[in-house]
C-alpha cells in the first residue's frame, strides 16, 4: 500500500464549533483546533473553565462514518488494592441516578433504545462509559442518562451487594452461608482461567506496588474486603468533573454537545451520603452493617499470585487519595530483570482425589490420549517499555513514528506463523501455543510479552532428578532472548519488512472499519494516553507518523529496526520471566479456603448479626422482584415507534451467471459499494456437500488452516506469507455449515477462501488464491501440521474456559439440526477430541505410528482439495441452499467491482480445469439432495459424530425423540468457579415439515420462526432473564434467542454460578411471557420493538454488508421478504409474546418437561448440583463429559 495514498477531502473553511453561540461558547476555553485529514473531520480540544474538564468535539460528516454519532467519558481509576472496587462502580453507577431513579437505567435502555453501542469498561487504570446511536434524539438521551449516573449516581449498600458482593444464605441450607454478586461471580470465572491468570500475573509482575500490580477487576479473595465506605469514597475521588475526559464524534449538534456538558459539569460530583447509606430511599434493615465489617480480617489472595508476590487488600488510610490519578508516577525502571513463579488451578477429573501436585509427563502424547492431564506449564517473557513521555523533552519521550515502528518490530517478530519469533516457539516443540502476544500499548507504559504455554519438563529435556521449574524457564527465556538477540544481529528480510509495513498501513486506514463505530475506535485508542496528559488528537493522527516511518525503514531498515530491539528489548532491564505451574490440588484448596472463610465469619457473628444479614438478604431479593413504579420507569427517556425507519436496509446486489469455459459456470455476487476506501473484498466458495463423506468432515478445519499456512509449489512458508503481506491485506479460508430453509436434516457444507487488497491488486490476491488452491504442500510439511495441530488444541481448550456457553449451545445444536452436528464437529468437543487423537498419533515415540498419521494426513488433505476443485467444476450455486457448485463474490467500490469480480471468476476457472476427473479418493457415496445431510429419511450413516463412534448427533436425537425417550443433558466438566447453562429446544415447526408459508413473506425462504420472534426473544432476554437471572441469579449473562431459519429457542446463561436455579428460571419464561407484567404489556412491546429495529440497523462495512446479502442470497431471503420481516418486527403486539411463549412450552416438552439442556461447569460444582455423585459418576439421566480428560462423549 502506498503511503500516498488519498485519505480525505479538503478541509472546509471552519469548524462549527465556531458558530456556537458566545454566551455558551466563553464557557469552555479552546486549546485546539486541527482538521483530520485522515478521518476528513474537524477536532476540536476544550477545556471546561469552572472546572477544568477537557472535551474532544469531532465533527464528523455523515459520509464519513458520522451518521453513527459517539459519546464517551473516561475517568482515571487507578486501584490501590484487588478488592474490584473500580470494576464495581462501572457496574453500579448504571443502577440509578438522581435524575433516572429507576433501579437499572442501562437495562432500560437496553430495552428500549436504538443504541449500536451501550456499555463500560474497565481498564486497570481507567474506566470508559461509551454510547453511540443513529438517531440523534436517541444519542441525546443516552448521553444524558450516561452523564447523570457517571455524576450522580445513586451508590446505596443496596447496589454494593447486587454489584459487587454479599453474604447470603444458601438456597440449599439457610443455615449456611455463601458469597454472592453479580461482579463476584464474573471474576470467579475470570479467575478459573489459566490464561486469564497468567496474563494477569504478567502484569502484576512487572508493576509491583503499582495500580497495575493489583487487579482492577477484583480477585475474588479480596472483593469481601471491599466497604461501603470505600465504595463511596472512591467514587466521590475519582469521578471528580476535573479529572473527566469527554469525547464526541458525528454530525450531532455541536451546541447541543457543549450545552449537556456544561450542565452536567457545572452541577458536578453530588453525593448525599445520608441518602446514600439509608438505601436511596429503600431502607435498611434494623441493625444492618457495613458487610465489610463483618469479614474486615477476609484472608488475603495470596494463593492467587504466588509466593513473591502475595498481598493483603488495603484498609481505608491506605487508598490512594490524589489530586489527580494521572499524576501517578510511571514505574522506575529496573537495574536487573526477575523472575517469578506462580501456580494456576489444572484440570482434574471427576474420579480424582485431588491428590498431590504431579509433574507427569504428559508431553507424551500417547499419554494424553489415555486420559492424562492436559495442562502444561506456562513461561512468558516481559518487558516494560518507557511511558514515552507527553513531549521530545521528556526523557523516555518515543515519537509517534517510533511508537509504529515498535507495532512494526512486533509484527516482524510475532505477527504470523513464519515471524522469527513465532516460529522459533513454534518449531521448538517445547508448548502448545504461543503466549503473550508482542507489543500492547493500552496501559500508560507498554510492555512486551512473549512465551509459550503447554510446556512440560520432559519437552525441554528435564528428567525426574532435574530442578523441572528450573529448566522449563530457562529454556522459554533462552529460547526468547536468543532469537531477538539474533534477529536483531541479522535484520529482517527486505520483503518481510515490505510486507508488515503494509499490513500495518492498512490496519491503521482500516482502523474502526469493522463492526466498532469509528468514534468509539478513536475514543478508546486515545483515552488511554489522554488521562496522563498526552494530547488526544495527536492520538488520531497516523500519516506523518507513517510517512516518518516508512522513511526511515527505506533509508536503513536494519538499521533502525535492530535499533529499536536493542533499546526496547535486548538492553531493557525492565524484564520479568513469569512461570505459571499447573497445580491439581490449587483449585480445592482455594474452594476450601472460601468455604472455611465464610464459615468463620459466620461462626463469629452474633445470632443478631446473622439474621440481620439473612433479613438484607431477603430484602434485597424482594426489591430486585419488585418492578419499578411508573414514575421511575417514565424518567428514562424513549423513542416511540413513530420515530422508527421503515424501510429495509436492503444491499445493492448484482447476480451474474459467467460461463467457465468447457469448466462449467460461476454464479459471481457483486456488490458495488461506497466507503470501500479503494480495498476491494473477494472470496470464492466451494460446496463440498454432495462430495465428502462423513467421516472426513472432521478434517475440513485443519484442511482451511493448511491451506494459507503452509506456502505453495514454489514458495515455502515464510515466503508465501511474505507475499502475501506485500501484495494483500490479509488471506483467508474457512470451513461452514449452513442451514437450508425448510429442512432441518440437509446442510450446505462449503470451504471459503477470499481476502482483501488494494483495488489495483487485487490481480496479485486472485493470484496467490489460485496458487493456495492448487499448489498448497498441506500436511506434507509433517512439521507444520504438528505445530497447527498443537496450536489448534490450545485454542479450543482456551475457548472452553473462557466462552464455555458456545460450546455448550455447540452440543446442543447438534441434536437439534444436521447443520448443527456438523457446526459441532468442525468447532465443537468432537473437533477437541479429534485433534487431541491425531496429536498423539503424530507426537507418538512410535516413528511407524507418527509416519502413518502424517501420510493418513496428507491422503485426507488431498482428497480434500480434489472435492474442492471439483466443486468448481460443477454448475453454478444456486439461492436457496438446494444445489451444489461454486460461488464467487467481489464487495468493491463501483469503479472496481467489474475487474475484481473477473479476477476472482479466473480463479474458479483455473480451479476447475484442474478438477479430477472421477474416483476421488476417500470421497464415498453422494448424499441424494446434493448438499451434506440425509435427504428424506434420517439415517445415522451419514452422521459425522457416528462415523467418529460419538453418541449425540441429529439423527441419533430424532431416533430417541421418536422412540418417546427425553431430552439430553449433558455437563462438560472443565476446571472453573462458574457454570455456563444452555436449554434448547425447536418451538417452531419449519414450513418444510407441514406448516405452510403464509402472509407477505410467502414466495421468499421458507423460513420457521416468524421476525416478530426477534422482538419477543430480546423482550425475554432484557426482561425476565435479566432480572432473574443475572439480577437475583447473579449471572454475569444471560438470555435467549430464536433461529429463525431452524425454529430453535434456546437459553444461555454466561459466568452462572447457579445451574438448577437457572434452569428454574428458564422454566418460568412462557408464563412471563404471558403476564400482564411481562410480555404482555403493550408498553414493555413497544421498547422491545425500539430495541430489536436498532439491532437491525446497526452500521456495518462494506465488507459485512456483502456477507450479508451472500447469506441472504444462499438462504433465498429476497429483499421483498427482507422488508416484510422489518414490516412484522415494526408490527410487533403483545400476541408475539405469547407466540414465543408457545414456542418455548413447545421446546419444553421433553417427557421431563423440559428442552435439551448442557452445562459447562466445574466438577465441584457438578457434585454440589447433583450432577455427579461422591464417586465422580454421573448422576441418573445425566451424561457426563470430562472436556480435559479426553472422555469419550
Amino acid at each position: 500500500m502506498s503511503s500516498k495514498a488519498p485519505v480525505a477531502a479538503t478541509s472546509p473553511p471552519a469548524p462549527v464549533v465556531d458558530a456556537v453561540p458566545q454566551e455558551l461558547l466563553s464557557r469552555f476555553r479552546v486549546v485546539k483546533r486541527e482538521f483530520l485529514k485522515e478521518h476528513a473531520a474537524w477536532a476540536v480540544l476544550l477545556e471546561h473553565a469552572a472546572t477544568g474538564a477537557q472535551l474532544v468535539s469531532i465533527e464528523a460528516p455523515s459520509a464519513g462514518g458520522g451518521d453513527e454519532k459517539v459519546f464517551g467519558i473516561a475517568f482515571p481509576t487507578e486501584p490501590s488494592d484487588s478488592t474490584g472496587v473500580a470494576h464495581i462502580l462501572e457496574h453500579s453507577v448504571l443502577c440509578g441516578s438522581e435524575r433516572y431513579p429507576c433501579k437499572e437505567p442501562f437495562a432500560e435502555l437496553l430495552r428500549s433504545s436504538q443504541q449500536t453501542f451501550l456499555n463500560a469498561m474497565t481498564y486497570p487504570d481507567r474506566t470508559v462509559y461509551p454510547v453511540a446511536s443513529l438517531n440523534e434524539q436517541d444519542f441525546r438521551n443516552l448521553v444524558g442518562v450516561y452523564l447523570d449516573a457517571v455524576f450522580r449516581p445513586r451508590l446505596s449498600p443496596w447496589t454494593l451487594m447486587q454489584e459487587g458482593w454479599r453474604l447470603e444464605p444458601s438456597e440449599e441450607d439457610k443455615s449456611r452461608f455463601k458469597l454472592s454478586g453479580v461482579v463476584y461471580s464474573e471474576m470467579k470465572g475470570v479467575y478459573s482461567s489459566a490464561d486469564s491468570l497468567h496474563a494477569m500475573a504478567c502484569g502484576q509482575a512487572l508493576f509491583p506496588g503499582q495500580s497495575y500490580g493489583v487487579s482492577s477487576g477484583g480477585d475474588p479473595a479480596a472483593i469481601p474486603s471491599l466497604s461501603y465506605a470505600d465504595f463511596v469514597g472512591f467514587h466521590r475521588r475519582n469521578y471528580q468533573p476535573s479529572k473527566a475526559r469527554l469525547f464526541f464524534w458525528g454530525d450531532d449538534d455541536v451546541a447541543e454537545r457543549l450545552r449537556v456538558v456544561d450542565e452536567y459539569l457545572t452541577l458536578g460530583n453530588i453525593h448525599d451520603e445520608e441518602a446514600h447509606a439509608n438505601g436511596a430511599g429503600d431502607p435498611l434493615p434494623s441493625g444492618w452493617k457495613d458487610p465489610q465489617s463483618l469479614t474486615s480480617w477476609w484472608p488475603p489472595g495470596g494463593a492467587r499470585t504466588g509466593e513473591a508476590t502475595a498481598y493483603s487488600p488495603a484498609s481505608p488510610s491506605d487508598v490512594v487519595d490524589e489530586a489527580s490519578a494521572a499524576a501517578a508516577a510511571a514505574a522506575a525502571p529496573w537495574t536487573e530483570p526477575r523472575t517469578i513463579r506462580v501456580e494456576y488451578p489444572a484440570a482434574v477429573s471427576a474420579e480424582d482425589d485431588a491428590g498431590a501436585d504431579a509433574a507427569a509427563d504428559v508431553a507424551s502424547a500417547a499419554a494424553e490420549a489415555a486420559g492424562e492431564d492436559s495442562s502444561g506449564h506456562f513461561v512468558t517473557v516481559c518487558w516494560a517499555l518507557p511511558d514515552g513521555g507527553v513531549g521530545p523533552g521528556d526523557a523516555d519521550y518515543v515519537s509517534d513514528a517510533d511508537r509504529l515502528g515498535l507495532q512494526l518490530v512486533s509484527a516482524l517478530l510475532l505477527g504470523t506463523r513464519t515471524a522469527p519469533l513465532h516460529k522459533a516457539l513454534v518449531d521448538s516443540a517445547m508448548g502448545t501455543a504461543v503466549t503473550g502476544g508482542g507489543l500492547a500499548t493500552h496501559l500508560r507504559q507498554g510492555v512486551f510479552e512473549a512465551g509459550l504455554k503447554g510446556v512440560w519438563p520432559a519437552a525441554v529435556g528435564a528428567g525426574p532428578e532435574d530442578d523441572q521449574d528450573a529448566a522449563v524457564q530457562a529454556a522459554v527465556q533462552s529460547l526468547v532472548m536468543d532469537t531477538l538477540a539474533a534477529t536483531a544481529a541479522a535484520g529482517f528480510d527486505a520483503d518481510h519488512v515490505e510486507a508488515e509495513l503494509n499490513t500495518l498501513e492498512f490496519a491503521v486506514r482500516e482502523f474502526g472499519a469493522g463492526g466498532t463505530p469509528k468514534g468509539l475506535s478513536l475514543f478508546l485508542g486515545a483515552a488511554g494516553s489522554w488521562i496522563y496528559g498526552r494530547d488526544p488528537i495527536d492520538e488520531m493522527k497516523f500519516e506523518d507518523a507513517l510517512a516518518e516511518l516508512r522513511g526511515r525503514v527505506e533509508a536503513d531498515a536494519k538499521g533502525y529496526l535492530s535499533g529499536l530491539m536493542q533499546r526496547f528489548l535486548l538492553d531493557n532491564k525492565h524484564r520479568v520471566t513469569v512461570h505459571s505451574a499447573p497445580s491439581r490440588t490449587l483449585s480445592a484448596r482455594l474452594n476450601s479456603a472460601e468455604e472455611a472463610g465464610v464459615a468463620s465469619v459466620v461462626s463469629g457473628m452474633t445470632p443478631e448479626d446473622q439474621a440481620v444479614a439473612a433479613e438484607a438478604a431477603a430484602a434485597l431479593s424482594r426489591r430486585q422482584a419488585t418492578p419499578d413504579t411508573e414514575q421511575a420507569l417514565a424518567s428514562v427517556p424513549v423513542l416511540t415507534r413513530d420515530a422508527l425507519r421503515r424501510d429495509a436496509v436492503i444491499v445493492p446486489r448484482e447476480e451474474r451467471l459467467l460461463s467457465l469455459g468447457d469448466a462449467g459456470r460461476c454464479q459471481l455476487l457483486a456488490h458495488a459499494l461506497p466507503g470501500t476506501n479503494g480495498i476491494a473484498h473477494v472470496a470464492v466458495s466451494l460446496d463440498l456437500g454432495a462430495r465428502l463423506p462423513a467421516h472426513l468432515v472432521q478434517w475440513l478445519p485443519l484442511f482451511a488452516q493448511l491451506l494459507t499456512t503452509t506456502g505453495s509449489a514454489t514458495r515455502d512458508d515464510v515466503q508465501m506469507s511474505h507475499r502475501i503481506g506485500a501484495a494483500t491485506g490479509g488471506v483467508s479460508a474457512s470451513a461452514h455449515a449452513s442451514p437450508v430453509p425448510g429442512r432441518r436434516d440437509v446442510a450446505r457444507l462449503s470451504l471459503t477462501v477470499g481476502g482483501k487488497a488494494l483495488n489495483h491488486r487485487v490481480g496479485d490476491l486472485a493470484a496467490i488464491m489460485q496458487e493456495l488452491l492448487l499448489t498448497a504442500p498441506l500436511a506434507a510439511r509433517q512439521d507444520l501440521l504438528r505445530s497447527q495441530v498443537r496450536e489448534s488444541v490450545a485454542a479450543t481448550e482456551s475457548a472452553l474456559l473462557s466462552a464455555g456457553h458456545r460450546h455448550a449451545m455447540s452440543v446442543l445444536g447438534a441434536t437439534l439440526s444436521f447443520p448443527g452436528e456438523l457446526a459441532h464437529v468442525m468447532g465443537g468437543l468432537p473437533q477437541l477430541r479429534f485433534l487431541r487423537q491425531l496429536r498423539a498419533r503424530l507426537e507418538s515415540k512410535d516413528a511407524a505410528v507418527a509416519a502413518a498419521a502424517a501420510a493418513e494426513a496428507q491422503e485426507v488433505m488431498e482428497a480434500i482439495r480434489g472435492m474442492a476443485l471439483a466443486a468448481a467444476a460443477s454448475d453454478a450455486a444456486a439461492p436457496g441452499g438446494a444445489d451444489s457448485g461454486a460461488l464467487a463474490t467481489v464487495v468493491a467500490g463501483e469503479d472496481a467491482a467489474a475487474a475484481a469480480g473477473d479476477a476472482v471468476c479466473a480463479v474458479l476457472r483455473a480451479l476447475a480445469e484442474q478438477a479430477p476427473a472421477a474416483g476421488l479418493p476417500g470421497s464415498g457415496a453422494a448424499s441424494p439432495s446434493g448438499v451434506v445431510g440425509v435427504g428424506h429419511s434420517v439415517s445415522a450413516s451419514l452422521s459425522p459424530m457416528a462415523a467418529m463412534g460419538l453418541a449425540g448427533g441429529f439423527a441419533e436425537a430424532e431416533a430417541a425423540a421418536a422412540a418417546g425417550e427425553g431430552p439430553r443433558r449433558v455437563a462438560v466438566l472443565v476446571p472453573t468457579s462458574v457454570s455456563y447453562v444452555c436449554e434448547a429446544g425447536i418451538g417452531f415447526a419449519s414450513p418444510g415439515e407441514g406448516v405452510l408459508t403464509e402472509g407477505p413473506e410467502a414466495g421468499g425462504a421458507p423460513l420457521a420462526a416468524p421476525a416478530e420472534s426477534h422482538v419477543a426473544s430480546s423482550l425475554l432476554s432484557l426482561g425476565h432473564l435479566w432480572d432473574s437471572v443475572r439480577v437475583q441469579g447473579n449471572a454475569y449473562g444471560a438470555g435467549a434467542a430464536v433461529d429463525a431459519v431452524g425454529g430453535s429457542v434456546s437459553f444461555w446463561s454466561y459466568r452462572d454460578p447457579r445451574i438448577g436455579g437457572t434452569l428454574r428460571d428458564y422454566a418460568t419464561s412462557s408464563t412471563w411471557l404471558r403476564a400482564g407484567t411481562g410480555g404482555s404489556d403493550p408498553d414493555a412491546v413497544d421498547r422491545a420493538t425500539i430495541s430489536a429495529v436498532g439491532g437491525m440497523d446497526k452500521p456495518a462495512s462494506p465488507s459485512d454488508k456483502g456477507s450479508q446479502s451472500t447469506s441472504r442470497w444462499l438462504l433465498g431471503i429476497t429483499d421483498e421478504q427482507v422488508q416484510a420481516r422489518r414490516d412484522a418486527v415494526l408490527g410487533a403486539s403483545p400476541q408475539s409474546a405469547a407466540d414465543l411463549a408457545d414456542a418455548i412450552d413447545q421446546a419444553r416438552s421433553g417427557t421431563d418437561g423440559s428442552g435439551h439442556v448442557c452445562v459447562v461447569t466445574g466438577k465441584d460444582i457438578a457434585r454440589a448440583e447433583g450432577i455427579i455423585g461422591a464417586d465422580g459418576k454421573a448422576a441418573p439421566g445425566w451424561q457426563v463429559v470430562d472436556a480435559f480428560k479426553g472422555e469419550r462423549a
